[in-house]
């Protein structure tokens, strides 16, 4: 790879590849006049068996231009360029060669010149070759297909479920995309239709990453038939990160039946373990943890000392608060001394008191404190008496409208807040919200992370409410009372 200032053919490849997705295959093809075999021959022998690794810095320059007129030629073919391509690709299966370079950027061009009808040979390219040699040339065509919602590009999502290595970089916004956000962007903007196909691979799958990526996929989407498969198969997987990625899951899910299995966790003599269990019971969020996790703040890792403040500081309880202080008393890193402080003195100003004023108060006075300081955290999901209503035929042209725009800020129902939706959307609506999630992904940038996030909290609220009695913090995690008759 080239230095700083050295020559990148990846990112020259990146930009022809990102020119052509913005400017279409069109723009490419006005400037390329009909082109003869001996010329498809020869764009076609440009692209074959590079390896930047052993070019020098000239000698990329040199071949990043003769990629780009050689994808104007092959584009400017029109279908001639895409048979010219698939014959080569041909060649290459024949001879069981990979050239990955080639395959990757076949791929894209095949999906400029047939879109959609070229999606299993993409497909194929994508398996038979390393997408980590050009993730660029996957990812953005990925994302283009994703964005159509045709079951067709499923075939070409197939294929990426399983790679967890790659990685773009959005300049426009300094913007990285690794795994699992790049799985995100490219499902999530599929839609809720794929959420079938990622059952099936989750019950079906043996390989590690399509396991880890179909899971917490189905886990953000609040899609409860993978609870089972969870349990059942992922957490007794050979695999330690597929399990890892179970436990983690199922600390998202909150079901009231998994309380138990995250709390024994905590006893496991691996720290990479605990640190996973840790993690679970912040976001299952149920009080009765504490008192299992502050022991932690002890812990010889420096991880799980982390994650257990984490959990504490989220699951505000009096016997959490006063585990805290001691910590900070006897801590040997500064670092840790000053949260412990800076947390404490948060949880007392918000009361208004001093410490000595909170020790004088009963077990009850402090049970009352630490529950109106979680009820200030979850604020943003509390009705307020004067609220406007929003109806359930709001709700519908609220989310059409954010769907057209791909943001939730802006228009007719700027107004809109999280406790609005809470008091009126329910169950049924998920797929809803799952289509306005995936709609906010368009913008591909850092700005729409945050919303995507705000429409996520949301779907796992509404979604635990079809099995615990309170989707956040309780408590105790239990299921909803019955209905009446």
């Amino acid at each position: 790879m080239a230095g700083p200032r050295g020559v990148s053919l990846w990112r020259v490849a990146a930009t022809v590849v990102a020119a052509v997705l913005v400017l279409g295959a069109g723009a490419l093809r006005a400037a390329a006049q009909e082109a003869d075999a001996a010329a498809l021959d020869k764009a076609v022998a440009a692209l074959r068996n590079i390896d930047p690794a052993a070019m020098t810095d000239e000698q990329k320059q040199a071949k990043a231009a003769a990629i780009s007129e050689a994808w104007q030629v092959l584009l400017g073919a029109g279908k001639a360029g895409a048979a010219r391509l698939k014959t080569e690709i041909q060649t290459l299966d024949k001879a069981k060669e990979t050239d990955a370079f080639f395959r990757l950027g076949a791929a894209s061009l095949l999906w400029q010149i047939g879109s959609l009808d070229e999606a299993p040979t993409i497909a194929a390219q994508w398996r038979a070759a390393p997408q980590t040699v050009n993730y660029n040339y996957v990812f953005f065509v990925a994302f283009e297909a994703a964005k159509t919602q045709d079951e067709r590009a499923l075939d070409m999502l197939k294929a990426c479920l399983g790679e967890d290595k790659g990685s773009v970089f959005i300049p426009d916004h300094a913007l990285t995309i690794n795994w699992p956000l790049s799985q995100s962007f490219l499902w999530e903007t599929f839609g809720p239709q794929g959420l079938p196909v990622l059952l099936e691979a989750l019950k079906t799958s043996d390989h590690a990453v399509e396991l880890k990526t179909a899971a917490i996929l189905l886990t953000r989407a609040q899609a409860t038939e993978a609870l089972p498969i969870l349990r059942a198969k992922l957490l007794k997987h050979a695999d330690a990160e597929v399990r890892r990625m179970a436990v983690r899951c199922l600390g998202l899910f909150g079901h009231p039946d998994d309380y138990e299995m995250l709390v024994a966790g905590l006893k496991s003599q691996d720290p990479q373990d605990v640190w996973y269990h840790l993690f679970a019971l912040y976001e299952y969020e149920d009080l009765r943890a504490v008192p299992h996790v502050a022991p932690l703040l002890e812990s010889a890792d420096e991880n799980v000392r982390s994650e257990a403040f984490a959990v504490l500081t989220h699951l505000k309880t009096p016997a959490g608060l006063e585990a805290i202080r001691r910590h900070g008393d006897k801590a040997t890193s500064d670092q840790e001394k000053q949260a412990a402080k800076e947390f404490v003195g948060e949880v007392l100003a918000g009361a208004g008191i001093t410490w000595d004023q909170y020790e004088a108060k009963s077990a009850a006075e402090r049970d009352a404190l630490m529950a109106a300081a979680r009820a200030r955290d979850s604020e943003r999901y509390a009705a307020k008496a004067d609220d406007r209503k929003l109806t359930r035929e709001d709700l519908a042209k609220a989310a059409k409208g954010w769907k057209d725009a791909h943001r939730i800020t802006g228009g007719a129902f700027e107004w809109v807040e999280d406790r609005h939706i809470v008091a009126v959307a329910t169950p049924d609506d998920l797929d809803l919200l799952r289509e306005v999630e995936g709609a906010l992904y368009w913008r591909l940038s850092d700005e729409c992370l945050y919303e995507v996030q705000i429409i996520n909290n949301l779907i796992r609220r509404i979604g635990r409410s079809r099995y615990r009695a309170e989707p956040g913090i309780a408590e105790k995690v239990t299921a909803p009372a019955p209905k009446a008759p």
